[in-house]
């Protein structure tokens, strides 16, 4: 599905602004972000997108075939531990 711009805002039952649980590119680490670019490739297998990660706080790369449907309990708690270290209030050093 394109918008006005000609942009992909959907792909494969995936679309833009949607959230997900993904192992991105290159590392392979659990992630969790919104969709905010797709890049469609003639094979699903090779299909991308790019993700605003509310794990490390950057604009980062996964396959659509890394997506991870049901993540289970223990992967929800480490992408929870980990949003909390990065959104968490700095702590002053006492001089």
């Amino acid at each position: 599905m394109l918008d006005k711009e000609n942009k992909i805002t959907e792909y494969e039952g995936y679309g833009l602004g949607q959230k997900v649980v993904v192992t991105r590119v290159p590392d392979g680490k659990l992630s969790f972000g919104e969709i905010r670019m797709i890049h469609p490739k003639a094979q699903f297998e090779k299909s991308c997108f790019t993700f605003a990660c509310e794990v490390c706080g950057q604009f980062r790369l996964a396959y659509f075939k890394d997506i991870i449907e049901n993540p289970t309990a223990s992967q929800l708690k480490k992408i929870g531990v980990a949003k909390s270290k990065l959104f968490a209030p700095k702590k002053r050093k006492k001089r």
